[in-house]
């Protein structure tokens, strides 16, 4: 069975373990925003401190900002509030709470690998829902190029529970592939490593847009 994340998430908040990134975009936010339509509709799935979606709300962009954390949803009423920012807590193995076709971009940056595989496709499969046709998905995973790989009992393949309790599903550029067929039309995947909470991170990252067959 995975554990529930929530407890952990709520004291790695509350004792500030991310607070530096609320002061900026992360690379990946830099990078995409440039691709989003102009004052778009804009969910965010796990801001964390909030950083990046401070940084688009700056750029003229309405966004939602969601965490299931409780407890950073407050800091963040509290630290980084803008006129076209709002936040909310959602549990992302929930519907999402966006109308069908609704949204221009969804954006994900280490928030969408904490997932067994059947929960992965749901949760995908959802972004997809609320997504204007065309619209633009960029989201960022841990790699199994990750330091942290292969560490923790293996629950399902490249799905980890640590020895803490902490879920880690790390992806592989093909896997990407995969929960894109049928739903996204991807137009870039990456692998990279770049410094992220005190170490070395390798992420797999992915632009896509909302494929015109999508039912």
């Amino acid at each position: 069975m995975i554990p529930d994340q929530l407890a952990m998430w709520d004291r790695k908040h509350g004792l500030g373990e991310h607070a530096v990134y609320r002061e900026g975009p992360l690379p990946f936010a830099e990078r995409v925003e440039p691709l989003f339509p102009r004052t778009a509709e804009v969910l965010e799935l796990g801001c964390g401190v909030g950083g990046d979606a401070y940084f688009f709300a700056t750029k003229g962009h309405h966004i939602t900002a969601t965490d299931y954390s409780g407890v950073v949803i407050k800091q963040n009423h509290e630290l980084r509030q803008h006129p076209t920012l709002k936040y909310s807590v959602l549990d992302l193995t929930e519907v999402l709470p966006c109308e069908t076709e609704s949204v221009d971009v969804v954006y994900a940056h280490l928030s969408l690998h904490y997932y067994d595989h059947e929960t992965t496709k749901t949760v995908f499969a959802e972004i997809a829902r609320v997504l204007k046709l065309g619209g633009l998905l960029c989201f960022a995973c841990k790699s199994i190029q990750d330091s942290d790989y292969g560490k923790g009992e293996e629950v399902e393949p490249n799905l980890f529970i640590s020895a803490k309790g902490h879920v880690r599903h790390f992806f592989t550029s093909e896997y990407v592939e995969e929960l894109m067929s049928g739903l996204f039309e991807i137009e870039t995947i990456d692998e990279s490593e770049e410094h992220y909470v005190n170490k070395t991170a390798a992420f797999v990252r992915c632009i896509a847009r909302k494929a015109g067959n999508h039912e």
